[in-house]
């Protein structure tokens, strides 16, 4: 098998297997969004930066980085807590609705979750 045709056949495997992990909800009123595309492919650029709430309204955190593993893993993002404590959430728990985003739970309950930390392996940081 070419290089090419491996290529090919990687994608569209990973296309059949990735499961969906973010709701999407009619992402504007006018249907348009500046982080979810046409394709429901998402812009981590967009992402990050962005508060995350829970349904009553209560900022659990800011959105500092988004995550990818290779193969059919689930994306992860990195919520910033608070000025000292990160933590690692699964996409699938994020909902997004209007450009807004939000998750189940209360402040003291990410809070209580382990703090996430940074570990690079072999690249030297």
């Amino acid at each position: 098998m070419n290089k090419l045709s491996r290529i090919i056949a990687i994608a569209a495997l990973a296309a059949t297997t990735v499961p969906a992990t973010f709701h999407f909800a009619a992402a504007q009123s006018n249907g348009r969004s500046s982080i979810v595309l046409i394709d429901h492919n998402m812009r981590a650029s967009k992402l990050i930066g962005m508060t995350v709430t829970n349904a009553k309204g209560e900022v659990l955190g800011t959105i500092a980085e988004v995550l990818v593993k290779g193969a059919a893993a689930e994306p992860m993002v990195v919520l910033q807590v608070d000025a000292t404590k990160m933590v690692g959430i699964p996409m699938s728990h994020l909902a997004m609705k209007d450009d807004k985003i939000t998750m189940p739970g209360t402040k003291t309950e990410v809070m209580a979750m382990p703090k996430w930390e940074y570990s690079y392996a072999g690249l030297g940081g």
